[in-house]
């Protein structure tokens, strides 16, 4: 190279063959630098869309787990409540004892 590759405007007078094909290669690197910066940009926005949906996805299994646990719940307070529940206490009270033995 001739001379050094300055980064302001360069004066007809100071342009060479050399010069120009310099500040031409960086300007095709910083193009090639911002394309993968873009594509590295673009791959992340997809990642980050697709970890979005599989967290809506997960909250909403979740919702729908907590619902189920509810009511299993109720159903089980509902057979604790119910007459049969009450009257049998003695018959699981005894079977437990026999088990113990």
């Amino acid at each position: 190279m001739s001379g050094p590759i300055s980064s302001g405007p360069i004066k007809a007078s100071q342009i060479n063959q050399a010069d120009l094909l310099a500040h031409v290669r960086l300007l095709q690197d910083a193009l090639d630098a911002s394309a993968q910066t873009e594509s590295s940009l673009v791959r992340a926005e997809r990642q980050i869309a697709a970890l979005q949906d599989q967290v809506e996805r997960m909250s909403a299994q979740i919702v729908d787990g907590q619902r189920h646990c509810d009511a299993v719940e109720r159903e089980m307070e509902a057979l604790r409540a119910s007459l049969s529940w009450r009257v049998t206490a003695p018959l699981r009270a005894l079977r437990g004892m026999l088990a113990r033995k």
